[in-house]
C-alpha cells in the first residue's frame, strides 16, 4: 500500500513539473512573438505615425497625408478644408462659403450658409431632397414625394407615398384646404390633375370630380357617371350628363355646349357657343377620322395620329403631318418646320433654328435673344460642343467634348475646367460629376477666373498640383511633395512621406532623416526658387 502511495505521488509530481514546464514555454513563446510583432510593426509604425506627427501643424499642405488611405487639406488662405477616407469613396468639404459632404456614390449633400439653401443626393438619380429658404422638396421616385413651403400668402405641406398615401395641406389668407387619401380605401383632393377637387370612397366604386361648375359621380369607374352643370346653393342648374361606358353618353349644358359618345371610341361628337368668340363643333370616329373647327382654325385626321392637316388662323400657320411623328411640315411667318426623322430635320422660328441628320446621333441648335446666344453641335456619343455669348457685356463661354477622351470648358468668369477619361457621354450634369464622376476621371484641372489660381489631380490624386496666390505645392505620392509659399520664404521638400525633408523657412534652412535626426544647414543668402 506504501509503495502505492509513493507511486502515486511521483507520477503527480512528474505531471506538475511538465505542467511547470509546459507553461514557462508558453510564456517564452507569448514573449518572443511580442517582441517578433513589435520589431516587425516598428517600421510600419514610424511609417505611419511619425509622418502625422512630423507635419500637423506645419505651415504647408497638406496637413495630413496617408493616401489612399486618409488625406487632410486646409487652404489657410481661403479658409477651406478637405478630408478624403479612402478617395473617392468619402469626402468632406468645408469652409465659410460652402460645406459639402461625399459617401459616393450613395450619398451627398451640399450646405450654403448664406444663400440658406441644401441639397442632398441619396442614390441617384432616385432620391433627392432641396432646401430653399422657406421652400424644401424630397423625392424618392417613384414612391415618395414631399414639399413644404411656408413663405408668402399660401403656407403648404404635400406628402405622397405612391400609391397608397397622399395629403396635403394648404393654409391661406382667405382660408386652407386639407387632402388626405389612403388609396383604394378613401380619399379627398383640391386643384390635383386638372380638377377642382376629387373625392373616392373605395375606388373605383364611387369617385366624385368637381372642376369649372361642373359635378360628376362615377360608379365603378368609368363605367357609370352621373354629371349636373351648375348646381350650386342658389342655382338648380343649367345641365346635365350621364354615361354607360362605352356604350352611350351625354353632357349638355344649355345654350353652352353638348358633347358625347355613341360606342365610344367609334362615335364621338362636341358642339360649343363660346359667347364673344364663336362656335365649335366637332366629332370623331377615331382613329379613322377626326374634324374639328373652331373660330381660330381647322383640323382633319385620318387614322389619327398618324395623318392630320391644322390651318391655324390666329398664327397664319399651316401643319402636316405624314404619318406622324416621322414626317412634319409647319409653314408660317414665324416658324418654318421640314422633318423626316431620322434622315433629316429643319425647325427656325424667330428665336431658334434647329437641325439634324439621322436624329438623334448628329444635330445642332441656336438660340438667341436681345443679349444672349447659344449654340450647341452634337454628334452621340462621340462629340459636343456649346459655345455662348453675351452681347451687351462682351464675353463668352465654350464647351467641348469628345466622348471618353476630354473635356473642355471655359466660363464666362474665365475659369476653365478640363478632364480626361470620363464615361459620362453627356453634358452639364452636376449630379453625375458629384455621385459618380471622380470614379472614372483620369486627370482633371480647375483653373480660376483669377487667372492665377489653379489645381489639378491624377488617378485619385496620385498626383496633385495646386498654385494660388503666394503658394505652389506639387506632390507625387508617396514619392516626394514640394511646397513653396509667402513670397518664396518658406520652402519645403519632402521624400517618402516626410522620410527625408528639407526645410527652409526665410533664412534658415534645415533637414531631417528618418523622422527622429534633424540636421541644421545653417543660414542662405537667398530663398530657394
Amino acid at each position: 500500500m506504501e509503495e502505492k502511495a509513493s507511486s502515486g505521488e511521483w507520477l503527480r509530481g512528474k505531471g506538475a513539473k511538465r505542467q511547470r514546464g509546459e507553461e514557462a514555454k508558453r510564456q517564452i513563446c507569448i514573449f518572443t512573438s511580442s517582441l517578433f510583432y513589435f520589431f516587425a510593426f516598428l517600421p510600419f509604425s514610424l511609417f505611419t505615425f511619425l509622418p502625422i506627427y512630423s507635419i500637423r501643424g506645419q505651415d504647408f499642405d497638406p496637413e495630413l497625408n496617408l493616401w489612399p488611405f486618409v488625406y487632410y487639406d486646409k487652404n489657410k488662405a481661403t479658409g477651406l478644408k478637405e478630408l478624403d477616407v479612402l478617395y473617392p469613396f468619402f469626402t468632406w468639404q468645408w469652409g465659410p462659403e460652402s460645406n459639402e459632404i461625399f459617401f459616393r456614390p450613395l450619398y451627398n449633400r451640399k450646405e450654403l450658409p448664406r444663400e440658406g439653401i441644401v441639397r442632398t443626393e441619396f442614390l441617384w438619380p432616385l432620391g433627392f431632397s432641396v432646401q430653399e429658404g422657406q421652400r424644401s422638396y424630397t423625392q424618392f421616385y417613384p414612391f415618395y414625394f414631399f414639399t413644404k413651403e411656408t413663405d408668402g400668402e399660401r403656407a403648404e405641406h404635400n406628402r405622397t407615398l405612391f400609391p397608397f398615401f397622399f395629403s396635403k395641406n394648404t393654409e391661406s389668407a382667405s382660408g386652407g384646404n386639407k387632402d388626405l387619401a389612403i388609396f383604394p380605401f378613401y380619399g379627398k383632393f383640391h386643384n390635383r390633375f386638372g380638377k377642382d377637387s376629387i373625392s373616392f370612397i373605395l375606388w373605383p366604386l364611387y369617385t366624385r370630380v368637381a372642376e369649372g361648375g361642373r359635378e360628376t359621380f362615377n360608379f365603378l369607374w368609368p363605367i357609370f357617371a352621373y354629371t349636373r352643370v351648375g348646381h350650386t346653393g342658389q342655382s338648380p342648374g343649367s345641365g346635365f350628363g350621364y354615361k354607360v361606358w362605352p356604350i352611350y353618353g351625354h353632357l349638355e349644358k344649355k345654350g353652352k355646349y353638348e358633347k358625347g359618345f355613341i360606342f365610344w371610341p367609334l362615335y364621338t361628337y362636341t358642339n360649343a357657343n363660346v359667347k364673344g368668340v364663336g362656335t365649335y363643333s366637332g366629332w370623331a370616329s377615331a382613329p379613322f377620322y377626326v374634324t374639328e373647327h373652331t373660330p381660330f382654325s381647322d383640323s382633319q385626321s385620318v387614322l389619327w395620329p398618324l395623318f392630320s392637316y391644322v390651318n391655324n388662323r390666329r398664327d397664319r400657320s399651316k401643319k402636316w403631318t405624314y404619318p406622324w411623328p416621322i414626317a412634319v411640315k409647319i409653314s408660317s411667318e414665324k416658324r418654318q418646320k421640314n422633318m423626316f426623322l431620322p434622315m433629316w430635320n429643319y425647325d427656325r422660328t424667330e428665336t431658334s433654328e434647329t437641325r439634324s441628320i439621322v436624329y438623334p446621333l448628329n444635330w445642332w441648335r441656336t438660340d438667341r435673344d436681345e443679349r444672349y446666344v447659344v449654340s450647341t453641335r452634337r454628334f452621340v456619343p462621340v462629340y459636343w460642343s456649346r459655345s455662348e455669348s453675351w452681347y451687351n457685356e462682351g464675353k463668352k463661354a465654350k464647351l467641348l467634348q469628345g466622348w471618353p477622351l476630354f473635356k473642355h470648358s471655359k466660363e464666362k468668369d474665365g475659369s476653365l475646367e478640363f478632364e480626361t477619361l470620363s464615361l459620362y457621354p453627356l453634358l452639364d450634369d452636376t449630379s453625375w460629376n458629384r455621385n459618380w464622376g471622380p470614379f472614372f476621371g483620369l486627370y482633371h484641372l480647375d483653373k480660376g477666373a483669377d487667372g492665377v489660381s489653379n489645381s489639378s489631380s491624377f488617378f485619385w490624386k496620385f498626383a496633385r498640383f495646386e498654385k494660388r496666390p503666394g503658394i505652389y505645392f506639387a506632390e507625387v505620392k508617396p514619392f516626394f511633395s514640394y511646397y513653396k509659399g509667402d513670397d518664396d520664404r518658406t520652402v519645403c521638400l519632402s521624400m517618402l512621406f516626410n522620410l527625408i525633408k528639407y526645410k527652409q523657412q526665410d533664412t534658415i534652412s534645415s533637414a531631417k532623416l528618418l523622422y527622429l535626426f534633424h540636421v541644421p544647414l545653417g543660414k542662405t543668402k537667398k530663398t530657394a526658387p
